[in-house]
């Protein structure tokens, strides 16, 4: 289980470089500010959850999992509705990376799940 959760914060800081690389060089007129704040959310989010989950998960798995892909989803959209009316920069291409972040992280999510339902 941790040896999967650092494959995940691999994962996102790796895409957090291209992300960062790209907006620095090819796309350098939609960067936007924060971008580093994207997979910071996904990592705190991702501990708390695993901890959670792996302290509970047995007998009630699915709720569990359910109960925590809410969560994140609500949590999302909270976050990116208050990056649009808060700082509100190029909020296109945040929200483009955002959900690019959230759908690599919900790959690895299912696939963590998928390990701790194996036990």
């Amino acid at each position: 289980m941790k040896r999967l959760y650092l494959v995940l914060v691999t994962v996102l800081m790796l895409l957090y470089i291209v992300a960062d690389v790209l907006f620095d060089t090819v796309l350098s007129q939609y960067a936007f500010p924060y971008l580093f704040v994207i997979p910071l959310f996904f990592i705190i989010f991702g501990s708390v959850a695993f901890k959670f989950a792996e302290s509970s998960f047995v007998g009630n798995g699915v709720k569990i999992m359910m109960g925590i892909k809410s969560v994140r989803l609500l949590l999302s959209m909270i976050y990116l509705f208050v990056y649009a009316f808060v700082v509100g920069t190029n909020v296109v291409a945040f929200l483009i990376t955002f959900l690019t972040f959230f759908f690599v992280y919900l790959v690895m999510e299912t696939l963590l799940f998928a390990q701790l339902n194996k036990r």
